[in-house]
């Protein structure tokens, strides 16, 4: 189900009230492009937590939400992801076609430790108890570029079309990142979506190439 932000939030004040400690997350995909106002719907909410406890308690409060109440937590992947990067960092997805889905991942973002994203966060949106932080657009490019799904090339693009995005610390964001095999598919799908666009480079050929360099990457 696709779902705007005003019912997105409606979702999140649901949760802020019900929690009973200050809870801290970081929001990702879609939902994070609707915070930058590069989207206007998404039908998932992707939320990464750094403490366990909290993962089991938020879980508990969707499911006493009425439109959650008969769904099922699952680990089962609604849609496709590299095995290689799916080995590490599945969230728990609770959802279905009629609702928006949480997907609640805890620490790594399909291989990509999503920490340092955390702390480099200097936006905080603030739900009674809950505290979602939203990653800069640099790492947002990252993770879209790993997973490389359709709407992920699209977001991209408005991305870097919207928004000024300081390409030293993008490089500097995939020198940092601790998987390996994310940088080799998000320069891979890079480079790929830089010949698919007819008109321009979407992300500068000189910054691929000095990070397909330092990683001893040949594309």
């Amino acid at each position: 189900m696709l779902a705007d932000k005003a019912f997105l939030e409606t979702l999140l004040k649901f949760i802020g009230k019900k929690l009973k400690h200050e809870t801290e997350c970081l929001i990702i995909g879609g939902n994070a492009m609707l915070y930058y106002d590069l989207r206007g719907q998404t039908k998932d909410i992707d939320m990464v937590f750094f403490k366990k406890q909290d993962i089991g308690g938020i879980m508990q409060i969707i499911k006493s939400h009425p439109l959650y109440r008969n769904i099922k937590p699952t680990r089962k992947l609604p849609y496709h992801v590299t095995p290689a990067l799916a080995k590490k960092g599945t969230p728990i997805f609770i959802g279905d076609k009629d609702v928006p889905r949480f997907d609640l991942f805890y620490r790594n973002v399909f291989s990509i430790d999503a920490e340092k994203m955390f702390n480099d966060s200097d936006k905080t949106i603030v739900f009674d108890m809950l505290k979602i932080r939203l990653p800069k657009p640099e790492y947002i490019i990252l993770m879209k570029a790993a997973t490389d799904r359709p709407q992920d090339k699209e977001d991209i693009i408005r991305l870097v079309k919207n928004l000024d995005i300081d390409w030293k610390k993008f490089l500097s964001v995939m020198k940092e990142c601790k998987s390996e095999r994310a940088v080799f598919f998000a320069l891979e799908n890079l480079y790929f979506l830089n010949k698919k666009n007819d008109v321009k480079e979407i992300v500068p050929k000189s910054v691929l190439d000095e990070c397909a360099k330092i990683f001893g990457l040949h594309f």
